[in-house]
């Protein structure tokens, strides 16, 4: 069932939890957050979205003034965000694409192929991508990632210019393993959540 909600009853709601924020559409000026937390400023009317201490200044913040917000839809996957600008992001409570290694990529769900979709601005449906992941052994699926991975960090970039040149890297290690890019994606965010829940 899905209901509206206001800014104010958002902020409330989810004050006192982790929550990842995933964009829905790419157009340089969202970014994925992990384990965000939510503040609302009353005085300046704005939903400030941050990860470490906010008090000094957290790891990294996105503030959101209450006026674009032109609606806030919730439903049994989480809260639904779109502004004035036409960029739209989904906010949950879990990690999106949570699980190890091992627990995703036996199957991924039909959400998790579908956030994987919006990431790469893929049009593999499911069936290929779940078909695509069980096509290797998690050994390689492993050894791909760790490669990805140190890829992705010599082109480190902020957000707005580096979302094109992750799609390349994506699109390449794809091609390379004859897979489609949502895959390469799914593969690589449970293999960077496995890596963080290790630590």
């Amino acid at each position: 069932m899905m209901r509206e909600m206001t800014v104010q009853e958002f902020a409330q709601e989810v004050k006192n939890m982790a929550m990842e924020i995933m964009p829905e559409e790419f157009e340089g000026v969202m970014a994925e957050m992990s384990q965000a937390r939510v503040r609302y400023d009353e005085e300046d009317e704005e939903l400030i979205f941050y990860t470490g201490d906010y008090n000094h200044g957290g790891n990294a913040s996105m503030t959101i003034k209450t006026e674009v917000v032109e609606s806030i839809y919730k439903d049994e996957d989480g809260y639904h965000f779109t502004l004035n600008n036409d960029v739209t992001f989904y906010v949950s409570e879990t990690p999106v694409l949570s699980g190890g290694l091992n627990d995703l990529l036996d199957k991924p769900s039909h959400h998790q192929c579908e956030l994987a979709r919006a990431l790469t601005k893929s049009t593999a449906e499911d069936k290929q991508i779940t078909d695509d992941i069980l096509s290797m052994k998690k050994s390689v699926w492993y050894t791909i990632c760790k490669s990805l991975d140190e890829i992705l960090k010599e082109h480190s970039e902020p957000f707005n210019i580096g979302q094109e040149q992750m799609l390349k890297d994506f699109r390449k290690v794809a091609g390379m393993n004859r897979v489609d890019e949502a895959s390469v994606c799914i593969a690589y965010m449970s293999w960077k959540h496995s890596k963080k829940a290790e630590k």
